[in-house]
């Protein structure tokens, strides 16, 4: 007998055939049991009955798919949508980690750019670091790598270019590099080329100039040999003005109306010192 059979026979049990609404009442009964099961726990109604041919009888019914194939599509879809999300979560996470990273780097970037611009115009706005060089002030390298550094005496070695340096306050360690009138240079001659009146400005055959231009205030920055190819000399680009080191920097060539501003030095534990103030007229004539 089959499950519709078993279950027509058990609600005709219940209805009296001679009943003129039995039948009516039996389909109804019939239908709303069906609704039931199809709505009804497919888990507990596998658990409940027995099997036919391994399969519970609501398959042959009612279309109830199996609990073990439900239960098994089930948990591997679920599994990989797991393992699916959780791939996802680390990709997001190291992507958020080196976002971190690169946000911490620019943050440390640009703090440090900060302060240093903080104490640069720091500096600047204090009037010590627009003051002239001093007696006692020590010379230190105005850029490249040792940018800051004190210039030692063995720094500046004979025959080659001169070095750009800026006075420093020993005691504070303010540089005063609040004016470029303030930078100088340094070169290293035999000290029997050197005049009368440069030798006694000089230390150890290093003489210390003016690094601007008397003509038109440009920087002097050239070691090259001079017009009469004989001697290198100090040569301003902007117009080709040359100066004579050896001769209290006096112009050789060019359109400078007047020599380097020398300034006084002396070398002080190794260290090249400020003997003292500028000699000459820093720069340009200012037009009247």
């Amino acid at each position: 007998m089959g499950d519709q059979d078993r279950l027509f026979t058990s609600a005709a049990k219940r209805e009296p055939w001679n009943n003129r609404h039995g039948t009516k009442r039996l389909a109804q009964g019939l239908g709303s049991t069906c609704d039931a099961l199809r709505r009804a726990d497919p888990i507990s109604l596998h658990r409940s009955f027995p099997t036919i041919d391994g399969r519970s009888p609501w398959v042959h019914t009612f279309g109830v798919q199996p609990l073990s194939k439900r239960v098994s599509r089930r948990h591997r879809s679920g599994t990989e949508e797991r393992c699916h999300g959780m791939g996802e979560e680390r990709d997001n996470n190291a992507k958020r980690a080196a976002r971190r990273a690169f946000l911490q780097a620019l943050v440390a970037m640009g703090s440090s750019v900060l302060v240093a611009r903080q104490s640069r115009a720091a500096d600047e706005a204090n009037p010590a670091s627009e003051k002239r060089p001093q007696p006692g002030d020590h010379l230190v390298f105005s850029e490249g790598e040792r940018e800051g550094t004190i210039v030692a005496a063995a720094d500046v070695k004979s025959g080659n270019e001169p070095i750009l340096a800026w006075p420093m306050d020993p005691q504070s360690k303010l540089v005063r590099d609040g004016s470029r009138l303030n930078q100088v240079l340094l070169i290293s001659l035999d000290p029997g080329e050197l005049d009368q009146e440069t030798a006694p400005r000089a230390a150890e055959g290093i003489v210390a100039y003016s690094a601007i231009c008397t003509h038109a205030g440009c920087p002097v920055t050239g070691w090259v040999e001079g017009q009469d190819q004989r001697a290198h000399v100090l040569k301003c680009f902007c117009h080709n003005s040359e100066f004579d080191p050896r001769r209290q920097a006096s112009v050789v060539f060019g359109p400078a109306p007047r020599h380097l501003a020398a300034l006084p030095i002396t070398v002080a534990d190794g260290a090249i010192t400020v003997a003292g103030g500028f000699v000459g007229k820093v720069g340009a004539a200012q037009p009247a």
